[in-house]
Order: C-alpha cells, then sequence, then structure tokens
C-alpha cells in the first residue's frame, strides 16, 4: 500500500511538469575573458504564465537579460488540442578572469511549478584561440598622470565582418575624473592592423579627463550592442554559402592610471592648478575712460587643462575701479584643448589714473615636473571727469567739452509768446481727475499682470525655458535635454560640462538632489547616444517645477 502511494505521488508530480521542458546552452561554446557571451534558456510550456528564471552564476557577471523570441505549436493528442509555447531568454554574461565558471541552482518556475536545471560548466579562456570578429577597446594616451592633467580617452569597436547596426548600451562613468565627452563625427571608421591581423576600426565615444585623486583609478569599459552578419553552417544547394543575422554584445576592458599628486615645492603663488602649457591673452582698451563708464576687458586662456575647474582671476585692484560684472565662456578648440573667455565689466568711480602693471600666471609642466611662470601686460588708462557725473549713454563716449557748439539762428518771422497763466491755471484744476484716471488705470494693468503672471514670464524672456518643461513633461527627460534646461536657468552664463556637479554644488534641498543626481545616472549616457529619442526617462511634474524654482 505504501508503495502505491508513493508512485501515485510520483505521477501527479510528473503530471504537473507534463509538458515543460527547458534546456540551457552557452553561445559561444568557449567563452572569451572580458568578452560577454549568452546564456540562453529555452523554455516550452503549455502555461500562459511568466516563467521566473534564478541561478547562481559563480564569478561571473550578469550584465542583462532579454526576451528573444516566443513560439507557439499547437498539436492533437488523443482527440485534444495542446498548444506548446517555446519561450526564449538570453542572459548576457562576462567572466573577469580564466578558467572553469561554474552555473549552479538554475531553476525556471512556470505557474508555481518549478523545473530544476543540472549545472553547466565550461571553460573561459584567457585569449581567442583565432582572431576576433569583434571586440571593443578603449585607449588612453597614459597610463600615468597628475592629478589635473588632460587625458585622452578614445573607445573603438574593432571588427572583420559586415557590421549591420550598433548601440552603446552602457556609457562609461568616470567618477573619479572630470571629463569632457565626445561624440565622434560621420568619417570615424579606418583600417588598422592589429595583433597581425587586419580590422576596421570605429571610434564610438571619447572624452577628455583629468584625474581628481591620487592613487590608481579606473578607466570605465564601454558596452557596445552590435548587429553583425555571419556565415551560416553548410551551403545552399546551388553551392553558394549563406549568411545570416546575428546580435552580440561586447565590452571594452578597463584600464587602470596611476595617478601622482603634484609636488608641494616651488609652488608659486600664482599657481591656480592648471596643468600642462597654457597661454594668457587681454584684450585692448582705450587709453581714457569717463567716470561711471563701463570698461569691458575681456582674458582668454587656452591650454590643456581642466578650464572647467578654472575661475576668474583678480585682475585690477584699485579704489578708483569698482567691477560691476564677471561672466566667461568656455569653447573647445581641438579634442585636447579648450579656451575660456573671462569677460570684465568696471566702472570707474573716480578720476585718476589706473598703472599697467605685470599680471602673473602660472602652470605645471607635467613633462619636465616643474612649475612654469609667466606674465602678461595689464593695459592702463585714464579715467576723467569729475567724480560722481553721470554716467554717458553707449559704450563709445565722446567727451563733450571737445566737441564744438552748433549755434542755431531763428527766423525773424518767429517771435516768442509769452505764457498763458489762465489756460495753465485751468489745466491745474483738472489734474487731480486725470490723477484719478491714471491710478485707476494703473490698477487695471496691475491685476490684469497679476492674473496673467504665468504668460507674462514666458513672453519676458523665458519662452525657452516653457518650451523645454512642456517637452520634458510630455515626452520624457533625457541627458541633453536635462542639460539644455539648466544651461537656461543658469544666470551666471557658466558652461558647465559635468551635470551632476552642477546639481551638487546648486542650493537645492538634498531631497531633490538626490533625484536629479538618480534621474542623471540613469539618462547620462542615453543623451548623446544615436537612439536618445528612445531612452527618454519619466520626471515628476512637482520635481521639474521645484528644481525650476530652485535655480532661478
Amino acid at each position: 500500500m505504501k508503495r502505491l502511494l508513493v508512485i501515485f505521488v510520483t505521477f501527479i508530480c510528473s503530471f504537473g511538469l507534463f509538458g515543460q521542458e527547458v534546456s540551457v546552452k552557452v553561445d559561444p561554446e568557449t567563452p572569451i575573458k572580458n568578452e560577454t557571451f549568452n546564456l540562453i534558456f529555452s523554455i516550452q510550456t503549455e502555461s500562459e504564465d511568466r516563467p521566473y528564471i534564478s541561478f547562481d552564476p559563480g564569478h561571473a557577471r550578469v550584465l542583462g537579460r532579454e526576451r528573444q523570441g516566443i513560439s507557439i505549436n499547437t498539436r492533437i493528442v488523443n482527440g485534444q488540442f495542446t498548444t506548446i509555447r517555446t519561450v526564449t531568454y538570453a542572459y548576457q554574461v562576462v567572466a573577469d578572469r580564466a578558467g572553469q565558471v561554474n552555473i549552479r541552482d538554475i531553476n525556471v518556475d512556470i505557474g508555481g511549478n518549478t523545473v530544476q536545471v543540472e549545472p553547466i560548466r565550461f571553460n573561459v579562456l584567457e585569449t581567442s584561440p583565432r582572431p576576433r570578429e569583434i571586440f571593443a577597446k578603449v585607449v588612453a594616451d597614459t597610463e600615468e598622470a597628475f592629478i589635473g592633467q588632460g587625458i585622452d580617452v578614445r573607445y573603438y569597436l574593432y571588427y572583420r565582418t559586415s557590421i549591420v547596426g550598433r548601440e552603446i548600451e552602457q556609457f562609461p562613468r568616470l567618477d573619479n575624473f572630470t571629463k569632457r565627452f565626445h561624440m565622434p563625427g560621420r568619417d570615424s571608421v579606418e583600417t588598422v592592423q592589429y595583433q597581425g591581423n587586419v580590422y576596421r576600426r570605429m571610434y564610438v565615444y571619447g572624452a577628455r579627463v583629468f584625474p581628481q585623486r591620487e592613487g590608481f583609478v579606473t578607466v570605465d569599459p564601454i558596452r557596445i550592442r552590435v548587429q553583425y552578419t555571419r556565415e551560416r553552417g553548410g551551403s545552399s544547394p546551388f553551392g553558394m554559402r549563406t549568411r545570416e543575422y546575428a546580435t552580440r554584445t561586447v565590452m571594452s576592458e578597463p584600464i587602470r592610471i596611476n595617478v601622482r599628486d603634484l609636488p608641494g615645492e616651488g609652488v608659486p603663488s600664482s599657481f591656480r592648478g592648471l596643468v600642462g602649457e597654457h597661454s594668457f591673452n587681454i584684450s585692448s582698451i582705450r587709453d581714457k575712460h569717463l567716470v561711471n563708464e563701463p570698461i569691458e576687458i575681456r582674458l582668454s586662456v587656452e591650454g590643456g587643462g581642466a578650464l572647467e575647474e578654472f575661475s576668474a582671476p583678480l585682475l585690477y585692484d584699485d579704489d578708483a575701479l569698482e567691477e560691476f560684472d564677471r561672466q566667461s565662456n568656455l569653447q573647445e578648440t581641438s579634442f585636447s584643448e579648450a579656451r575660456k573667455d573671462f569677460n570684465y565689466i568696471f566702472l570707474g568711480r573716480a578720476p585718476g589714473e589706473i598703472r599697467s602693471r605685470d599680471f602673473y600666471y602660472s602652470y605645471f609642466d607635467y613633462k619636465n615636473e616643474e612649475y612654469i611662470e609667466r606674465s602678461i601686460r595689464l593695459p592702463g588708462f585714464v579715467i576723467d571727469g569729475p567724480s560722481g557725473s553721470p554716467a554717458p549713454s553707449g559704450s563709445d563716449s565722446v567727451d563733450s567739452r571737445k566737441q564744438p557748439v552748433e549755434r542755431v539762428t531763428l527766423p525773424t518771422s518767429l517771435r516768442l509768446i509769452s505764457p498763458n497763466f489762465e489756460i495753465a491755471t485751468y489745466r491745474t484744476g483738472i489734474n487731480t481727475i486725470q490723477f484719478l484716471s491714471w491710478l485707476l488705470f494703473s490698477i487695471c494693468v496691475g491685476l490684469i499682470i497679476f492674473l496673467l503672471k504665468d504668460l507674462w514670464a514666458v513672453r519676458l524672456g523665458k519662452v525657452r525655458v516653457y518650451k523645454l518643461t512642456q517637452e520634458i513633461i510630455q515626452n520624457g527627460v533625457t541627458y541633453s535635454s536635462l542639460y539644455e534646461l539648466v544651461k537656461e536657468l543658469d544666470e551666471d552664463g557658466q558652461n558647465y560640462v559635468s551635470l551632476k556637479e552642477y546639481i551638487k554644488e546648486s542650493k537645492l534641498d538634498d531631497e531633490l538632489k538626490n533625484y536629479f543626481i538618480n534621474l542623471i545616472n540613469k539618462t547620462e549616457g542615453a543623451g548623446y547616444s544615436d537612439l536618445a529619442k528612445s531612452k527618454k526617462v519619466k520626471v515628476k511634474k512637482e520635481k521639474l517645477h521645484a528644481l525650476i524654482k530652485g535655480l532661478r
């Protein structure tokens, strides 16, 4: 009796798993270290429930999962229709070291029934035994640098087959660097030789980075999904080889850079953190200005250092001058260099002479490991006019004392008419009515402006912010659209390259900072990818309005 009960329970459990079959394979069968491979699950089931897959990848890392397809097959068994669904899932996996990999504890739950799969064991090779068809590689122009030194980093896609399309799945974060990202142009493919083989090399991403701390820092890898064509096994009936489309995800190996601190000896007082050769230039100005007349001076700094972090230096320190405004603009001149312009506006408050003097600046020459100091000549000028005189209109003012006086002769037919005091007295009598009318009119206009303040805000110079806000709320946010919005809200006119650092240094509350930093992490790479429009992230309307209000 006990034996029959065991057989009956086994039969019931087998019946519950009837029609459910799971197979797992590795593609390619012999993966390469630091190259992604697919762990493909093929599940046959009669259930319409979504399967839940779990497993222990060992020392390998799972990068992502996608459903590759589903097929439905209907059969007649014993006069009844039976529908078998075959669902295929592909897990993207990478192994950081060579050797044997064990995929254990593989369980597939389908509609409450669990199918256990035997562990899978396979070997990961240190290098490929034959030339690789497709791989990604990051190249840095140096592996040893100083803090603040500019490093050119370029990411390439190498291939020996026909590429149909590619998509950057994960951009490098480069958290330990100040960075200046670059997207390649159309003509970014070249033929190169690598390890004795000829490849086509596509430049897919790049950055000018500046390390911010001492020690070893990592240049993060890039992950690229590539669709390509490959030869299918066998041949056609006509003796011709056939080709098929395939998809593979490749990832570059990370590289480490040894970062050294700047020497503490021999640092000149004019050193402001620039690493690498830089040049300073000052614009010319007129020799004479009037009191309260705006005096505009431009200082240009050009070089390969982190000009994003370089602030405007003090040029003049004189009691007769008052600095009114200071703005800056950063512009890239090449992949490795940039120029930052500082626009100063001074006001002359009292007559006097501003003498010309030498302005000293310095930078650290990382090639010779020494500080170099240079100087430029600041122009001198004279402030003329009585103290406290009104400012003339326009920037190109003229000294009125040197201008000839034009005398006007009236025709003899014109005569002066004495004022009519009676009419003046009458007009004075109705001024009270006019005043009340104008007061009532002003109140009405103020009420209309108050009721339509949002419309006026849009019409008075905020059209761009309004359009960007509406587009983000309706369609979602990308890194580029959020960058443009913050740039429009920035009243200082700064050219911020790192949006995340700008949010961190803003006056927003911590909760709002964390919200938008997490949002930037999701959209940071996608904002400049070819498929940016399909990678938009929804943003909370109230959070967006709080950001706009906090940055204004």
